[in-house]
């Protein structure tokens, strides 16, 4: 969005949120609901789609307690009312910034992009003359704990990022002990079992399953990550002031040395390899090859053809910004007939891409697809077509035309993902809007997008969407000439204009630097979601130490030392308190993005991975998978396009365990 249009925006979304509220609180309405619910759920006359549909608009009219008895309804709208206070206060301490001071020499080693943007303080005490920074931005507390040489400037800065909003204790215990009393009203006997029953997991056993037999899988690559992070710690020649042992990998040691092992084994230069991701040259490219795998193209609509299709005639009125890119999209046919799998072939919809980041509109980090209008079928028969936008927040160049917008290698996965939500999107066609696209459980909701992922890694994407900007024009060159700096830069030859094969090479290698590591402080996430969502009763709750709990399985999980290990007991940190997604709507399913990643890369391996653009499987996993939305069972449509049961094996090969 942008600044002008943020407000309006805004008001929007209230006087929807509101009228959803009205529909879904009117008992009179929820009456005719419940009887067609109850009479026609087993009707045989109706569609798998139709009993999805029945089934989702019931349960959005039990989920504000229509369904319960007028003296549960009290407690339910009490609990309702006390929960969303409980994290909005949660929300409010974390969102207070909390601050590290430091001297430029104990900031050693980071880069001076970061080092230019920290402020001075202006304290008369410890602190006068020093810099310091919020460790809950996450760029620049990334950057630091990977680049910073003093160790303990990286231990204070990780003690400080575990240590946010101690008044959150009490917050979420009793937001925890609420939650159950909430999950009990539905006869439920924990939160867990309330927020599973409705996805594809069901119960909070398989949940445990799963989460324990991934950690078992991956335990020992794991180990080799931590291993590795002491190595390389142990040989590390510009380490001053380390705390604790030098041969030992602390949790602040986690971020700096798999950035050292990446640029020691593979020769990583990001600033060398952004050069290679023009942000607009790069996108477009994706999407042709997204367009090569589903048998779609992409259209710009720009200029007149923008005038025509506007309703005021000006082109500019279809967007919130001049940024934005708008894309048609269509079925092709190469010539030979539409694929007859393909259900009302031709147009399938619009596409915006809103790519730059802009100061008070979006997050430096922020990136998101959103359906703007799902597509259904109308009465007539005919199709009402989607519209989908993609978002993020890449920094633009102040001189397009000569030096483009760049990003770095580690944010393509991140646009891969989001254009893969956007396929699931446009591709999807059902007869009801509640069926269409994203709107499949949020157990196989980002499945589509991380498969998509994995073309960050497949040479021939890479070879086809990298191109150094130097070569896009003469003045293009000259201006990379010049910043190379020298007595004679035009003597200066430029890079190869696509991506040699041993730097695809070597990122695609670095690429699987700590990931057994970094799967694993997820899965201690997902873990910890589900311990404090499966109490059962007022015992369960008082009894739990919230930092204990948190401290000890991150400590077991992860393998990562901490200062436990160096006598400072089970409560020395608190980072449990600054989680908003254990007081969101995501809390008891943190599970689902591993879940739905162990979904993705068996489609990967078992379909695509020989020949990852073959048009074929491409349109097979289209028609198969993505086609039907959520208007069937999305186990159903993985069972049919795999042949069999999926399993977690092609994720186990990912993470790089041995025997997949």
């Amino acid at each position: 969005m942008s600044k002008k249009t943020t407000p309006a925006l805004s008001e929007e979304r209230n006087i929807v949120s509101a009228a959803i509220q009205d529909t879904f609180t009117n008992e009179a309405f929820f009456k005719l609901v419940d009887h067609v619910y109850h009479a026609d759920a087993k009707n045989p006359a109706l569609s798998e789609e139709d009993r999805i549909v029945l089934s989702s608009v019931w349960s959005n009219f039990a989920g504000t307690g229509l369904n319960l008895a007028a003296a549960q309804r009290e407690q339910f709208n009490n609990l309702s009312a006390r929960l969303g206070e409980l994290a909005n206060g949660f929300y409010s301490n974390v969102n207070k910034p909390k601050y590290v001071y430091f001297t430029t020499q104990e900031l050693d080693g980071v880069p001076s992009d970061i080092l230019q943007i920290l402020k001075n303080a202006d304290d008369t005490g410890e602190n006068a003359g020093k810099l310091y920074f919020d460790v809950q931005v996450g760029t620049t507390y990334a950057s630091v704990m990977s680049s910073a040489v003093n160790g303990t400037t990286r231990y204070v800065t990780s003690l400080a990022h575990e240590q946010i909003a101690p008044d959150n204790e009490p917050i979420l215990k009793e937001l925890i002990g609420l939650r159950m009393q909430f999950a009990q009203l539905f006869n439920y006997t924990t939160w867990a079992d309330y927020k599973l029953a409705s996805n594809i997991a069901k119960n909070k056993e398989t949940v445990n399953a799963f989460i324990e037999d991934i950690r078992t899988h991956i335990a020992a690559v794991n180990a080799k990550d931590v291993a590795s992070i002491a190595q390389f710690k142990s040989k590390d020649t510009t380490l001053v002031d380390p705390v604790g042992d030098k041969s030992v990998a602390y949790r602040w040691d986690y971020y700096r040395y798999p950035e050292i092992e990446r640029q020691t084994l593979y020769k990583i230069d990001r600033d060398h390899i952004k050069d290679y991701f023009p942000v607009n040259f790069t996108t477009a490219a994706i999407l042709a090859f997204y367009g090569e795998i589903y048998g779609i193209r992409f259209d710009r609509i720009e200029g007149q053809d923008a005038d025509d299709l506007s309703p005021t005639g000006k082109g500019s009125d279809l967007l919130w910004h001049p940024d934005v890119l708008l894309y048609a999209v269509w079925d092709d046919d190469h010539g030979s007939g539409y694929d007859p799998r393909i259900l009302d072939p031709g147009f399938r919809g619009y596409i915006f891409l809103d790519l730059f980041y802009r100061e008070g509109v979006k997050s430096p980090a922020e990136s998101n697809e959103q359906m703007f209008g799902p597509g259904f079928r109308r009465a007539d028969g005919s199709l009402h077509y989607p519209s989908a936008r993609v978002l993020t927040s890449f920094i633009k160049s102040a001189q397009e035309d000569i030096k483009p917008s760049l990003f770095e290698y580690d944010r393509l996965h991140l646009l891969m993902h989001e254009l893969g939500h956007g396929m699931h999107d446009l591709l999807s066609v059902t007869d009801y809007t509640r069926t269409h696209g994203t709107y499949v459980p949020i157990d196989f909701v980002e499945t589509p997008a991380r498969f998509m992922e994995n073309y960050s890694l497949v040479p021939k994407a890479i070879k086809s969407i990298a191109r150094h900007w130097s070569s896009f024009s003469p003045q293009a060159a000259a201006e990379w000439r010049k910043d190379q700096g020298g007595a004679n830069p035009d003597d200066i030859p430029l890079p190869p204009a696509t991506m040699p094969d041993d730097l695809i090479a070597n990122l695609t290698g670095s690429a699987r630097v700590n990931r057994a590591a970094d799967q694993m402080n997820i899965l201690f996430l997902m873990k910890y979601d589900q311990e404090v969502s499966q109490v059962s009763n007022p015992d369960e709750v008082s009894a739990i130490d919230l930092n204990v709990a948190w401290n000890t399985l991150q400590r077991n999980y992860t393998q990562l030392q901490d200062p436990s290990d160096l006598g400072q007991g089970l409560r020395w940190g608190y980072g449990e308190l600054s989680q908003g997604f254990l007081v969101s709507s995501y809390g008891g399913s943190t599970y689902t993005y591993t879940w739905c990643a162990s979904y993705a890369q068996d489609i990967f391996e078992t379909a695509f991975a020989a020949d990852p653009f073959n048009r074929e499987v491409g349109m097979r996993y289209r028609t198969q998978v993505l086609q039907p939305g959520a208007s069937k069972d999305p186990v159903e449509l993985l069972r049919s396009f795999l042949g069999r049961q999926p399993n977690n094996n092609g994720f186990y090969k990912f993470i790089g365990v041995n025997g997949y």
